[in-house]
C-alpha cells in the first residue's frame, strides 16, 4: 500500500480507529506502551501456564496462544470499562491465576474449535464471560459441567436461557 516505511516518516494517520483495545495506542505510535502491555501479559502467562510445575502442554500450542490473545482482548476491554490502568505483570498474574488449572488438555484440539474451547474455559473461570453466552455452542454441556464443578456464577440463568432457546427441558 505504502512505499515509505514508518521510520522514514510514514504516518499512521491514514489508518482508521476501531474498538480493539490497543488500536488507539498503535495509531498514536505508542509502540512502547503496546510492547509493555504484551510483555507484561505474556510474562504472567509464562509464569501461570508455561513453566515449571505449572506447565500445561496444550497451552504452548499455536491455538492456545491465539486463545490467550483473545483473552487479552476481552481482559483489556473489561479493564477499560472498569477504568483499570494497571498493566503490570503482577496485575496480569493476579487476574490469570484462577485459570491456572483450567482443564485445557481435556478439550485441546489443534483447530479453531480448540481455540474457542480454551478461550471460553479461561474466560468463564476469570468471569470475563457468562455461561449463558455459550448456550448456542455445541459444547455447552461441557461448559455447563465445568462451570458447575468450578462453582461459577450464572448456571441457573444459563440453563433457563438454554431451555428457552432449545425448547427442550434441561436434564442434569
Amino acid at each position: 500500500m505504502f512505499r515509505t516505511r514508518i521510520e522514514d516518516g510514514r504516518s499512521r494517520k491514514v489508518l482508521e480507529p476501531d474498538s480493539t483495545p490497543l488500536r488507539s495506542l498503535y495509531l498514536r505510535t505508542n509502540d512502547a506502551a503496546i510492547y509493555e502491555i504484551l510483555f507484561n501479559y505474556f510474562t504472567a502467562v509464562r509464569q501461570i501456564f508455561w513453566t515449571g510445575e505449572n506447565r500445561v502442554e496444550a497451552m504452548t500450542k499455536t491455538v492456545a496462544l491465539q486463545a490467550l490473545f483473545d483473552v487479552l482482548n476481552t481482559l483489556l476491554l473489561r479493564m477499560k470499562e472498569q477504568k483499570i490502568r494497571d498493566f503490570s505483570s503482577e496485575y496480569f498474574r493476579k487476574v490469570l491465576k484462577p485459570a491456572q488449572h483450567v482443564p485445557v488438555d481435556e478439550v485441546f484440539e489443534s483447530s479453531s474449535v480448540g481455540r474457542s474451547a480454551i478461550r471460553n474455559l479461561i474466560q468463564l473461570k476469570l468471569n470475563l464471560i457468562r455461561l449463558k453466552t455459550l448456550i448456542k455452542t455445541k459444547d455447552f454441556r461441557a461448559y455447563y459441567t465445568f462451570a458447575k464443578e468450578e462453582r461459577i456464577a450464572g448456571i441457573d440463568e444459563a440453563v433457563a436461557a438454554w431451555e428457552k432457546w432449545s425448547e427442550v427441558e434441561w436434564e442434569d
